[in-house]
Order: structure tokens, then C-alpha cells, then sequence
């Protein structure tokens, strides 16, 4: 007994002192990644004491930490106690797959505390401010349906007005995305598409861009992507909980994105064969049933919205097929890798090509036969491939059309609902081919290449971006009572209201702010005021100064103040 004990009390300490190494080393790499990071050059002690970005940069990372480590570490644990012996090579990939994945998630982890915005983000602030029921009014008025903005209105009212809170909208969709291709993806499909999935989905360069943007359209790729992910569990298991992930996560998307609606709705139009192949009509029926009384609360706003936008929509230009192919894979040589992994996809399925070794004497020779199908093999696998295939080529095509047919619906960025599903497919295609790991080795490397230094130009601009808007706040405070007029239509619309709890007026002529009536009047103009425009100023009583001149949210701002004596 008392040796029993002994060892508990060993094993006790082991564990307490594992547990502090394995602090301080968290707590050593979060207090390092913020220094690199954000340029702190003094003291340990000082930074935390004397600035609050400092502090709250460093808890950042330190919780961040400390909710992963665990995870991978469980991950681990689990595959090698419970599941049983996993082979040292299998391991050592897993290990490597994750901290990848975590390296990729901490690039784009360090950009959402930017607290510079653009109109499209300030309407969406804008409406994580109001209660649930103008904003649903509100965005009815609008274009997009209202999931994407009852997900940042929580945020909002959890933890505050915060440029980091509302960018948290936009990482959380694609954390998990992360999280579904290190465990769902890799446990279903193998670690090859679950490598390239967690790499195109963090480094593209659309991914870069929308993975923090504060608009819904992060959240439109997790929901896509998850209910792809839910078709094939369709396909090769047909178990009752893949039907309701994929009608839950499609209908979400639905509730997301007008375009990623159209995206799942080329899904279901692949769920008859797939269903016909494994005799479940019944479910098609009732997933088809089920998803259309989810959308029927929606789906006369929908209609409203269209029959407005189709005669009065502020697009222009239409864009090219080139465009939407760009958007979606950044380079022609990554089109040309996708559309060769998927021809080879094909053949390998319809057993067009054949690749063996014959022996040969001493010598073994690769041998290759290329041969017509007899019979055309239609399998679950092949339609999931070509499920994804047409809702890409699809939402594509809706777009196009509808823009063609009525008036401009459509750029580019709506397509990123689908870039997820997009890499995944890749990645697919590219897991079923010969020399697979040489294949997937070299793309990976190609685009970490092309695209790492796109990454830190971008890091950099939002730096600097950042750093100019937080100048211009500090120079720039407006009493109370003062009025603010712009003539920048994006500061008008919704950007100052981020910033600015003041009174705001859009005007093309800033000398209507002299029909003011508060004693303190700010202009923030997108050009210098002339001669002739100040001395209308100064004839009507006003004391001008020019007090700031620089980069402000979106544009280079001049920000005058005007007093007025005798109000």
C-alpha cells in the first residue's frame, strides 16, 4: 500500500511539473510572438505595465495557446492510447499537419486586431449595433439574408465594440474550417486533401482577404464547405446524421449568402443519383421537404430583394470568366494543376489508364495501358467529385447569366462561398493519383512561394493602415455637441458612425455646414480646401484650422475644424 502510494504521489508531481513547463513554454511563446509581432521594443515588465495593446495582445495569445495545445495534445494522445498503435510515420505527419495548420492559422490569427474599416465592414457594425429585429428589417432592405449578422451581433454584445470582436466573425468560419480539415477531412479523405485544404484556405490570396474581413463571407465557405463534406458521408456511408449536418449546414449557407444558396442548391440537385445509387429516394424526398419549409420564412424577402435590385442595383461592369477563374485560384498554373488532377481523377475512375509494374527479367518496368471504357462505372464517388464540380461551374454561371439577362448581379467576391469546396475537391483529385505525395509536396510548395510574400505585403499595408487611423483618432476629437460633414461617400454612409459618436452629414458642397447649428463643425474632406472656400468661412464668423492630414479608415482625410463664436 504504501508504495501504491508512493508512485501516486510520484505521478502527482510529474504531472504538476509537467504542467509548468508546459505554462512557461506558452506563456514564452506568447510573450515572443507579440513582441516580433507588434514592434514591442522595451521591457518585458514595461510593455505590460505602461500599454494596454501590449497586455491585451499577449492574453490574447496566451488564451489562444492555451485552448490549442490541449487539443493537439488530446489528438495525439488519442490516437496513440485508444485507437491503438498508430505507426511512427502516421504520427509524425499528424504532428506535422497540425502545427502547419497552427503556424497558417497564427498568419492570419495576428491580423484581426486591424481597426481600420471600409464601408461594406461599417455596415455590418452598423448593424451588429442595433436590436434583432432592425436588423432583420434592415437587412431585408438589403441584399444578403440575416445569419451572418445575428453571429456578429453576439459577438458584439459578449465582448464589446471592438475591431477584434467584430474580425473574430469572419476567424471563427474559418478556424473551423481549419478544425473540420484536420480531423473530419483527414479521418474521411486522407491527410493530402486535408493538407492542401488547410493550406489554400489560409494563404490564397482571397483567403487572406476574407478570413478577416468583417463580412459574412467566411461563414458562407464553412457552410458550404461543411454540407460538401456531409454529401460525402452520403455517399460512401448514407448514415441518418450526414443527411441532417448536410441540410442544417446547407440551409445555414442559405441564410448566409444569396450565391451560397446556389451553391447548395447544385448540391441537392446531385443528391437523386447519389440517392439513386444507394435506393434512399425517401430521404431526397424529405431532405428536399425539410430544406424548403427552413427557407420558407426567407424566401419572400428573397424575392422582394431581387424584383427591387433588378431595377435599381449599384453594379456596373460585369465580370469575365477569366475573372471568376482568377478569384478562385489566384494563378493560371494552378487552374491548369487543377484541371489535370481532375482528368486524371476521371480516367483513373473510368479505368481509361492503367498503372502497374511488370517484372521483366531482374528489372521491374512501369507499365502504362490506355484503354476505352466498355462500360461507364457511375459511382457515389465519381458524382461527389462532379457534385462539387457543378456547384463551382454553377454559381459561376447564375451569376454570369442573371447579369447578362437583366443588368449587372454578380462580381467577383460572391464566388468566395465556394473557394473552400473548391481546394477540397483539389485536394481530392489530387489523393487518388499516382506519386500522390510527390504531387501534393510540390503544389503546397508552389504556393506558399507565390503567395507568403503577398501575405506580408498585405500584413504590412494593414499595419500601416492601422497605425495612420489610430494617429488620425488621437489627433482628431470632436466635442460632443460638434457636427461632422464629409463628401466621402463611404465615411458618410457607415464608417464614421464606427468611429464617431457625433452627429454625421454626407454633402457634396461643404459650405452647407454653414446652415450648422452647433458652435463646433469638423469637415472631412478627401481634398485641401481652397483659398476661395476658406474665405467664405472666415467672412461667415468661422475660425478655420487644419488639424490633420493623412490616412483615415479608407482614404487620406482632411480634417478641418471650424468655431464659430457667436453660436
Amino acid at each position: 500500500m504504501k508504495k501504491r502510494k508512493n508512485n501516486h504521489d510520484v505521478g502527482c508531481i510529474s504531472c504538476i511539473c509537467e504542467y509548468c513547463i508546459t505554462n512557461l513554454l506558452l506563456n514564452f511563446v506568447a510573450v515572443m510572438v507579440t513582441c516580433i509581432l507588434f514592434h514591442h521594443t522595451e521591457s518585458i515588465e514595461t510593455s505590460v505595465l505602461q500599454h494596454a495593446d501590449f497586455a491585451c495582445h499577449y492574453l490574447i495569445f496566451a488564451i489562444v495557446l492555451a485552448v490549442i495545445e490541449p487539443v493537439i495534445e488530446y489528438l495525439i494522445r488519442y490516437r496513440v492510447f485508444v485507437e491503438g498503435k498508430v505507426p511512427r510515420v502516421t504520427l509524425r505527419m499528424d504532428l506535422i499537419l497540425y502545427f502547419y495548420t497552427f503556424f497558417l492559422f497564427l498568419l492570419n490569427f495576428v491580423r484581426i486586431f486591424d481597426n481600420t474599416f471600409w464601408g461594406d465592414e461599417g455596415y455590418s457594425i452598423k448593424l451588429a449595433k442595433m436590436s434583432v429585429s432592425q436588423m432583420v428589417e434592415e437587412t431585408a432592405m438589403d441584399v444578403h439574408p440575416p445569419l451572418y449578422y445575428l453571429l456578429i451581433q453576439l459577438l458584439y454584445r459578449c465582448f464589446g465594440n471592438n475591431g477584434m470582436v467584430y474580425h473574430l466573425s469572419a476567424f471563427i468560419p474559418y478556424t473551423i474550417i481549419l478544425i473540420v480539415a484536420c480531423t473530419v477531412v483527414k479521418k474521411r479523405m486522407g491527410l493530402i486533401p486535408a493538407t492542401i485544404l488547410v493550406t489554400m484556405s489560409s494563404i490564397m490570396k482571397s483567403a487572406v482577404t476574407y478570413n478577416v474581413e468583417i463580412r459574412m463571407y467566411a461563414l458562407a465557405a464553412m457552410l458550404v464547405l461543411v454540407a460538401y463534406i456531409a454529401l460525402y458521408d452520403i455517399a460512401k456511408k448514407d448514415e441518418v446524421v450526414s443527411w441532417v449536418v448536410f441540410c442544417v449546414a446547407s440551409l445555414g449557407a442559405a441564410y448566409t449568402h444569396y450565391y451560397a444558396l446556389i451553391s447548395v442548391a447544385f448540391l441537392y440537385l446531385m443528391l437523386a443519383p447519389i440517392a439513386f445509387n444507394n435506393s434512399r429516394i425517401k430521404r431526397v424526398v424529405a431532405a428536399y421537404i425539410a430544406t424548403i419549409i427552413g427557407y420558407l420564412p426567407w424566401l419572400m424577402v428573397l424575392v422582394r430583394s431581387f424584383t427591387r435590385t433588378k431595377n435599381n442595383w449599384w453594379l456596373g461592369d460585369i465580370p469575365s470568366i477569366k475573372d471568376c477563374i482568377q478569384f478562385i485560384w489566384d494563378y493560371d498554373w494552378i487552374v491548369k494543376a487543377f484541371i489535370a488532377a481532375l482528368v486524371m481523377f476521371v480516367t483513373y475512375q473510368l479505368n481509361i489508364i492503367n498503372v502497374g509494374k511488370t517484372d521483366e527479367g531482374e528489372k521491374n518496368r512501369i507499365h502504362i495501358s490506355i484503354q476505352l471504357p466498355g462500360k461507364v462505372c457511375r459511382t457515389n464517388e465519381m458524382l461527389w467529385v462532379f457534385a462539387g464540380l457543378i456547384s463551382i461551374c454553377g454559381t459561376v454561371a447564375v451569376g454570369l447569366g442573371l447579369s447578362y439577362a437583366l443588368r449587372p448581379f454578380f462580381i467577383v467576391r460572391y464566388l468566395f462561398p465556394v473557394t473552400a469546396m473548391a481546394y477540397l475537391l483539389f485536394g481530392y483529385c489530387i489523393s487518388k493519383m499516382k506519386l500522390k505525395k510527390l504531387w501534393a509536396v510540390i503544389l503546397v510548395a508552389l504556393i506558399l512561394w507565390n503567395d507568403m510574400p503577398v501575405y506580408f505585403d498585405t500584413y504590412k499595408t494593414d499595419k500601416q493602415e492601422n497605425t495612420q487611423t489610430k494617429a488620425f483618432l488621437t489627433a482628431v476629437e470632436p466635442a460632443e455637441s460638434a457636427v461632422i460633414y464629409t463628401d466621402n461617400l463611404h465615411y458618410g454612409w457607415t464608417i464614421l458612425s464606427c468611429y464617431y459618436p457625433n452627429k454625421y452629414v454626407y454633402t457634396e458642397n461643404v459650405l452647407d455646414c454653414l446652415n450648422a447649428d452647433s458652435s463646433e463643425v469638423w469637415l472631412f474632406l478627401e481634398n485641401q480646401l481652397d483659398k476661395e472656400t476658406e474665405y467664405v468661412f472666415t467672412s461667415n464668423g468661422y475660425e478655420l484650422q487644419e488639424v490633420y492630414d493623412g490616412f483615415f479608415a479608407t482614404a487620406t482625410c482632411y480634417a478641418y475644424k471650424l468655431n464659430h463664436n457667436n453660436l
